[in-house]
């Protein structure tokens, strides 16, 4: 299909009836294999192309998302009456202007050619080396993408972009040890699958060993990447949301240009890293994608805008407009980045008089007031630098006042599928609580 004819075609028609309008296109190939009990349980390809259409009358707005091929002029006729029935909306000031668009390496070829055959093939290297443990299920998915954004302003841009995801469940063949699942993820085919499914593997047959703490304290907790995405990421992406400026809900609100976090801790928002998980050229707005500097050395030096939250704040987008063609553009993050320490996990063990090392927690975090509870199924307890034995427990704390104790990062790094980039974290003043089996 012919994007960019379908893109102007609907701009042209649409340009006649009302002031502005945007089209964005999303043209999505999926490849998923999934094993359940080292078998094959399904094989699965999947195409569809999106269409997003954004129409404005006035500062009145409507939107219409649709699978591709249909009636654009039918589509298109439904956006505009729709936008004529809302409610105005006075801060309205208009689509973004064209502007230049960086290229950026989040495409590779074998990924968008890869065979379903290829996919059961990786598979086949997710396997537990140990006779204790097995792989309850897992998923290898590949994405290959073509996204397209052109406005009535002028605005014309498209980018490929292409991702391989590996997701792993791991069980005890018996005994109470907590099952572990784990994931990695890259724009291309480099992933190794059998380190992945060892370490998995691994946490779950240490656990199986797993004690429960002989009392309650409050101590240092290190906690792994993914538990500090899982915390500490989550509560930052909300945090430094322009949304949650607007809607008084940012515990941020008044300390722009003052310390919220240890003097050690610098964020960015990346959103051109080159093979970052959700880098681009351009935002879902068609606006260029640029690396902010959101907090450094602990002092918050900027928010996240989109178009519009950034006219309401006189300041310029930053390039944080996201979500798929099917949705209108809201902020959010691209690549949210902890900046690494210098540190390897095992030199910050050697540090901790008193405490633990988690690398799952079973919890949730209130990303508003950033408290964070839960059980925690895989850790281990420390005491004067040694790991003394893996145990259970529960930890509660706060994620946001947690950023002002932090003592050490590690230099290790690991991105989710949300584009949050943890660091293994050392925060000192953790309540934790002895579980019960």
């Amino acid at each position: 299909m012919d994007c960019h004819r379908y893109g102007e075609k609907v701009v042209s028609f649409c340009s006649r009836t009302v002031s502005e309008c945007e089209v964005c296109i999303e043209d999505r190939t999926e490849k998923t294999v999934t094993i359940q009990k080292d078998e094959i349980k399904s094989e699965r390809e999947k195409h569809e192309i999106t269409m997003g259409l954004r129409v404005f009358a006035g500062k009145r707005k409507g939107f219409k998302a649709v699978t591709l091929p249909q009636n654009l002029e039918e589509v298109a006729d439904s956006a505009v009456t729709l936008a004529r029935h809302s409610e105005k909306d006075e801060d309205w000031h208009g689509l973004p202007l064209p502007k230049p668009v960086a290229a950026v390496d989040i495409y590779d070829q074998k990924v968008a050619e890869i065979s379903i055959e290829e996919l059961v093939e990786m598979s086949t290297l997710l396997k537990s080396p140990f006779p204790e443990v097995f792989i309850d299920s897992a998923r290898v998915t590949t994405f290959a993408s073509y996204m397209y954004i052109m406005n009535s302003q002028g605005v014309n841009h498209t980018y490929k972009a292409t991702k391989c995801y590996i997701f792993l469940l791991c069980l005890p063949q018996k005994g109470e040890a907590s099952a572990a699942m784990d994931w990695a993820l890259s724009r291309k085919l480099d992933i190794d699958c059998e380190l992945l499914a060892e370490k998995t593997a691994r946490t779950v047959k240490d656990s199986l060993k797993a004690k429960l703490l002989k009392e309650n304290f409050k101590g240092e907790v290190l906690f792994s990447e993914n538990v500090c995405s899982q915390v500490f990421m989550n509560s930052l992406a909300a945090a430094v949301n322009a949304e949650s400026f607007k809607r008084n809900v940012s515990p941020f609100k008044e300390k722009m240009n003052e310390r919220v976090a240890s003097g050690n801790i610098t964020v960015t928002d990346d959103g051109l890293l080159p093979e970052g998980v959700c880098s681009a050229p351009f935002d879902r707005e068609g606006n260029p994608c640029q690396k902010t500097l959101v907090i450094d050395k602990g002092i918050l030096g900027a928010i996240l805008h989109n178009e519009y939250t950034g006219h309401q704040y006189h300041t310029e987008s930053t390039g944080n407009a996201v979500g798929s063609a099917m949705a209108e553009p809201l902020v959010g993050i691209t690549n949210l980045i902890l900046t690494p320490g210098e540190h390897s996990t095992e030199e910050i063990i050697e540090t901790m008089k008193k405490g633990m090392y988690i690398l799952g927690l079973s919890g949730g975090t209130d990303v508003t007031t950033g408290r964070f509870s839960g059980v925690v199924p895989h850790g281990y307890y420390i005491e004067k630098g040694e790991i003394k034995y893996p145990a259970r427990a529960l930890i509660s704390g706060n994620s946001f006042s947690s950023l002002l104790t932090v003592r050490l990062l590690g230099g290790e790094q690991k991105h989710n599928l949300e584009g949050m980039y943890g660091v293994p974290l050392l925060v000192e003043g953790i309540n934790i609580i002895s579980g019960s089996g």
